[in-house]
């Protein structure tokens, strides 16, 4: 069920819905710390009523997410709102960013990198 609310912002990131996969977009120059991590989650928990739900995030204008949020993103009480989750990134700093939180975070949900859209979709699509 999709919530009601078009958008949502924090100082970091915005939230939207698109078919049913919920958008989370961090802002230009983004630099992540472990209390927006935590400003993030308690956003998104009351945008998405807390229900499983597929992601699809643009890490790409992200210039650097602190090594505690990282950790903080690959709880279990971040990574239990996920179906699955697809980060897309075209930008080197943000590629060594996601491939660092994939291999070294662990995830508890599946998490993959891609450099389009389309094919973030497709396998979002596959859960």
């Amino acid at each position: 069920m999709v919530p009601v609310m078009d958008k949502i912002e924090t100082e970091t990131v915005v939230f939207y819905y698109e078919d049913d996969v919920l958008n989370i977009n961090f802002k230009q120059d983004a630099d992540v710390k472990l209390e927006h991590a935590q400003d993030n989650l308690k956003a998104r928990k009351s945008f998405q009523k807390e229900a499983k739900v597929k992601v699809l995030s643009d890490v790409s204008l992200v210039w650097q997410v602190s090594k505690d949020a990282r950790a903080f993103f690959a709880t279990k009480q971040v990574t239990d709102l996920n179906i699955a989750m697809a980060l897309i990134t075209n930008s080197l700093t943000s590629k060594i960013l996601a491939n660092f939180f994939m291999k070294f975070n662990k995830p508890a949900s599946p998490t993959k990198m891609f450099n389009s859209k389309e094919k973030a979709l497709a396998w979002l699509d596959t859960f």
